[in-house]
């Protein structure tokens, strides 16, 4: 019963790994298939259980993995016709637990999540070149931050140039690397927008040490980038944003590289405004396959795909990051005022999908609405979340940028 992947109706379980309802019972709702019951009296019904999947899986391994532990505990079933359940007073519900505040642990944690990125940043520094653009990215955020170990490292320049140079070899020898680069997952959508950005990031210490054959070289890498980018955009809302997210910094790097190939600062920007629900969505070439009054946001600032979105929906990263993108290199408050203003209102959409819960510890705390989302399979009971969902979507032990 159900579908496995994006559908209407999901399966029996598929939870994010944490107590859905510490202490209580939980009820899922399924339809018996028609074709099972019609004309039948009873039918024989079996719970089988597996591992966790993955539905963007390309290979079996990736889309389904072993199940090596027990699944979540099943007390009893129930059949009936009524368009609402209720069980009975007589059932056992259990008790809600008493929420405990956690104490611990505290600011130890950043210590830790900064002796870990050091660890990376090191392993960066002693390379010859790198070969991932989210490597290229990562140096050039941490090189203005003075706890990192990479703070004002002269390394860091030269091995970027190096590095990009390095790419441009490589492209030329095959173009489709443009967007099919291994290091970078759903690289058709982000191309070559996190090398793009660590150039722009870096462009006052990298403009003096550069020829113009390079020059040249990576004007014609990014005016290829941004051809395939504004004729490749997505319609659903994350996917739009990332596109033209990118889009505009390999725009902005050209600008600075080599501003006579660069697109109209209005036009790139334009696109953003159109991601971020400020006007009707385009497409690609002005050809608004979705009509002249498509919006990618609804009025309240949600935004809109095929329904309510739990954690696709969550997009308040990105257009804090498109945000970023607008503004001058180190002056965080010289970005676009409306991109900021509607980011503000997304902001306050979004609070009202934050719920009183336990953590998986039973410590209080808020997590994400994840049940009534028509893509959101596999979340609930939603992780803790207070403010948007963070980062977390960037990682870069394994390259991926996981929209």
């Amino acid at each position: 019963m159900g579908y496995r992947h994006l559908g209407d109706i999901d399966y029996l379980w598929s939870g994010n790994g944490e107590p859905p309802l510490p202490g209580r019972f939980y009820y899922i709702t399924l339809p018996l298939p028609l074709k099972y019951t019609r004309g039948k009296k009873e039918v024989e019904l079996e719970l089988r259980s597996y591992g966790p999947m993955w539905g963007y899986g390309e290979t079996f391994e990736q889309y389904q993995k072993e199940m090596k532990e027990p699944t979540i505990g099943f007390y009893k079933a129930y059949t009936h016709t009524e368009t609402c359940f209720t069980p009975s007073r007589k059932e056992v519900q259990g008790k809600p637990p008493v929420a405990a505040i956690r104490q611990h642990p505290g600011a130890e944690v950043l210590d830790r999540l900064k002796e870990r990125v050091n660890h990376t940043l090191t392993d960066l520094l002693s390379k010859e070149v790198l070969h991932s653009q989210f490597e290229m990215w990562t140096l050039a955020e941490a090189y203005p931050v003075t706890w990192t170990v990479a703070w004002q490292d002269p390394r860091v320049v030269p091995l970027i140039i190096r590095s990009v140079d390095d790419f441009y070899l490589r492209y030329k020898e095959k173009p489709e690397l443009m967007y099919q680069d291994p290091s970078v997952y759903n690289n058709e959508w982000l191309i070559t927008g996190p090398m793009a950005r660590a150039i722009r990031m870096l462009w006052s210490e990298i403009a003096p040490l550069i020829i113009p054959q390079q020059r040249s070289g990576w004007s014609e890498m990014f005016q290829a980038s941004l051809a395939y980018s504004t004729t490749h955009r997505r319609h659903y809302t994350n996917q739009s944003m990332i596109i033209d997210l990118f889009m505009y910094d390999v725009n902005k790097t050209l600008s600075l590289i080599d501003p006579m190939h660069a697109l109209p600062e209005y036009q790139t920007l334009r696109y953003l405004y159109e991601s971020v629900g400020l006007a009707p969505w385009t497409g690609s070439n002005d050809a608004r396959p979705l009509g002249n009054d498509f919006w990618q946001l609804t009025a309240k600032g949600l935004t809109k795909e095929l329904g309510y979105v739990g954690y696709y929906g969550e997009v308040l990263d990105l257009v804090d990051d498109i945000y970023r993108s607008t503004c001058v290199t180190s002056f965080p408050e010289t970005g676009d005022p409306q991109i900021r203003a509607q980011l503000l209102h997304m902001m306050e959409a979004r609070s009202y999908f934050r719920y009183p819960a336990l953590d998986e510890d039973g410590n209080r705390a808020i997590r994400i609405e994840a049940v009534v989302g028509w893509r959101d399979r596999g979340h609930y009971p939603g992780d803790v979340t207070y403010g948007d969902r963070g980062l977390g979507r960037y990682s870069f032990d394994d390259g991926c940028f996981n929209p």
